[in-house]
């Protein structure tokens, strides 16, 4: 199933985010994208989005700044399919060096710099796909669980919280 979350104001996120939600991957599509705020039909219209490429089985958290230009941290923890896993991403331009984070299991794996803020696109933000021109380009097979949008980033602590609270 996908669900179009909108573009309310509570998702037009700029200065700090948290993205968190449990996978199941069960697809070998190419790519798999569990939740994104993203529109791959022009720059005005990338915002960030959590994903799996199949060639390596990582998870990437990108993001896009107002220029528009893409920062991105990849996981270190290579995936196999049908095993929950809590997945995380992390922005925040409140810190000198703008981290972008990205969590498994909540353990920080990776982190790099995005200048700037993060671009707010005019797309919906999406669970269990992505879109281009505002239909469906890419689909998600597998179970997704609890996902969660937070206007702050939350540290490294928390995320390990949420983790063992919930597995």
């Amino acid at each position: 199933d996908k669900v179009d979350c909108g573009n309310n104001a509570s998702l037009q996120i700029t200065a700090a985010i948290t993205v968190l939600l449990w996978v199941k991957f069960s697809g070998d599509s190419t790519t798999e994208i569990p939740i994104a705020k993203f529109d791959s039909f022009a720059e005005a219209t990338y915002g960030w989005r959590l994903y799996r490429l199949n060639t390596n089985n990582f998870i990437y958290w990108n993001a896009y700044n107002t220029v528009p230009v893409a920062g991105e941290t990849i996981s270190t923890t290579a995936f196999t399919k049908d095993t929950w896993r809590l997945l995380g991403g992390t922005f925040d331009s409140t810190l000198a060096s703008n981290e972008l984070k990205v969590f498994v299991n909540g353990v920080q794996e990776h982190q790099a710099s995005l200048a700037g803020t993060l671009q707010n696109p005019a797309v919906v933000v999406t669970v269990g796909c992505q879109l281009n021109n505002g239909a469906i380009n890419v689909s998600f097979s597998g179970q997704i669980a609890l996902p969660r949008i937070f206007n702050v980033a939350l540290g490294v602590d928390q995320i390990a919280n949420i983790y063992n609270r919930e597995r």
